[in-house]
This record gives C-alpha cells, structure tokens and sequence, in this order.
C-alpha cells in the first residue's frame, strides 16, 4: 500500500460505514445512492486488502482490521473538519476520537475514578487510552501527538512543554490501623527513623520519589526494607505490620477503606507536591486537546 494510491474521498465513506453499521444507512448519512457507496467500499477493499465488513448472523459487522482502522479515520476526519472548515468547532457529543494520557499509577488512583464519568457523559463516542512511558520518552511522545496529555507529579523539564497545576498532593504516612508511636495524629520522630520504610521507585530509579521532599526539610534518613515502581500493594503490605510509606494524601484518601491501615501525617510538615498536565505547544490550540485540558481542570480546580 501507498498512501497515493488511496483516494482521501473513500474515509468519509469509512467513517459512515464504522459509525452506521450498513451500507443503506451510510449512504443515507452520505447523501449517496447506495450503489455508490457499495463502489467505495469495494475500492476501500482492495486498497487495504482486507473486506472490511462481513455479514454475519444477520448483522453488518467490521474486521479487526476495520476496528484497527476506525479510531484513525476519525481522527483524521474530526482533524480535517475542524482545520479546513470555517466556522467549525470541536463537538465532544460527536467525536469518535481516542485521547491518549500518560499516567502513573498514583495519577489513575486520583483522577480516574472521578475525570472517567465526566469524560463519557460528555463525549460519549470518545475513548480514552492510558499509557506509562519512561520520563525521558514523554515529551517526544507528546511532540509526535503520540500522547495527548501526560498527568504527574514528576516534573517534566524539557523546555517549550506547556504545564498547568490541577491540584497539590500534602504528603502522608501510610501505616498500619493499630501501628504504635503515633501521637495526636502524627508519628512521632524517634517512631519514623525506628521505622521499616517502604519506598517508592518507579521507572527503575535509585531514590524513592518523595526522598527529596524529606531531605529539604532537613529530614531523617530512611531504612527501606522494600523498594516497588508503584503504589498498589501498599495496603496489603502495610495492614498488620510495622512498615510506613509516605505517600501523597490524595492517593492515601483512595485506600482509606482498607480496614488494616491508616493515614498519619509525618514527623515534619513536608512541601505538597503539585500534580499536573502537561502537553506540547504544537497542539496548543488543537480543539480536542483544549476540551480535554479543560475537562481535567474543571473537575480539579473547580
């Protein structure tokens, strides 16, 4: 296949097919006799040497290939409309397109249980797809539009990246329900430096990822008995034991069901860390990219 040899005219009539399910009612949605669509649709065949759709049980249904297919062509359709049409403007209740975040685990525990049914009752056609690349490759995905968004605490410091603060992240201590040396709500220093640490190391780093905020305030150094890249066994390593993690509160309030363990502030008062959305200047003004941006910060920062 050679992008030349396709006839850019022939998606138009993907896209009804993908959205409509039959040849009748895409050619309806078209304007199009249906002989004419039944001709793309045989063109779109041998060009993607594939059948695209097939009968089956009564039902006009797509191949994988067609799947594979559908959430490009409507980027590209949503694209074209919006850059080469005057006046036109993204439609969330309309868009078919799949947004892609790059996310921590910390930033799923946070965000997507509350951004989630926002995002589907507004854009119910849309799709999201989260991703967790290396720090090191997300601007470069950022820049190739190969993510939309990238959420998280860890600072992205290539310079031209557009950031923006959704919300700040106090620092707790994660500890078992009946764990000793806690006083007023707080462990006690000489209970923090006695303590077995877990830490926190993603993406194969040498440092838990918060160790910067203790040594800032002149904190104590920590004996970590157990290094994980991510927060989700927190809990059920914590529950009945002597272990501590100092975790962001946000994160902490999500496990607070958790019978076996609770949520203390730490020995020092710590900085909060500050969580937020990056993304790259050459879609800066891109219509999907804005709604969603503006979606996240108006659930957050409201």
């Amino acid at each position: 296949m050679h992008l030349h040899e396709l006839d850019l005219n022939l998606l138009p009539v993907l896209q009804a097919l993908l959205d409509k399910g039959s040849v009748s009612r895409a050619a309806d949605a078209l304007g199009l006799t249906q002989s004419a669509v039944s001709h793309a649709l045989r063109r779109l065949r041998e060009y993607f040497n594939d059948p695209l759709f097939v009968r089956s049980g009564g039902r006009f249904v797509p191949t994988p290939k067609a799947t594979e297919l559908a959430p490009h062509v409507a980027h590209i359709m949503e694209r074209l409309h919006a850059d080469l049409v005057p006046g036109a403007a993204f439609d969330a209740s309309q868009t078919r397109r799949t947004f892609v975040l790059n996310m921590t685990d910390m930033a799923e525990l946070v965000f997507l249980p509350r951004f989630l049914p926002e995002f589907r009752e507004r854009a119910p056609g849309a799709s999201l797809r989260v991703v967790r690349l290396m720090p090191a490759d997300i601007a470069h995905a950022l820049e190739q539009r190969r993510v939309d968004l990238a959420i998280s605490s860890l600072p992205l410091t290539r310079e031209g990246l557009f950031q923006q603060q959704l919300i700040e992240h106090p620092l707790v201590c994660m500890v078992a329900s009946r764990r000793k040396g806690i006083k007023d709500g707080r462990i006690t220093l000489d209970a923090y430096q006695a303590a077995s640490h877990i830490g926190i190391k993603p993406f194969g780093g040498e440092d838990d990822i918060f160790e910067w905020a203790l040594q800032s305030h002149g904190g104590p150094k920590r004996r970590f008995l157990l290094s994980t890249p991510g927060f989700m066994t927190l809990p059920m390593l914590i529950a009945g034991s002597d272990l501590v993690a100092t975790v962001p509160a946000h994160m902490a309030e999500v496990f607070a069901h958790w019978s076996g363990v609770r949520c203390v502030q730490p020995p020092l008062d710590l900085p909060a860390l500050p969580l937020r959305q990056t993304w790259h200047p050459r879609f800066q003004n891109d219509p999907g990219n804005q709604w969603v941006r503006h979606l996240f910060h108006e659930i957050f920062c409201a």
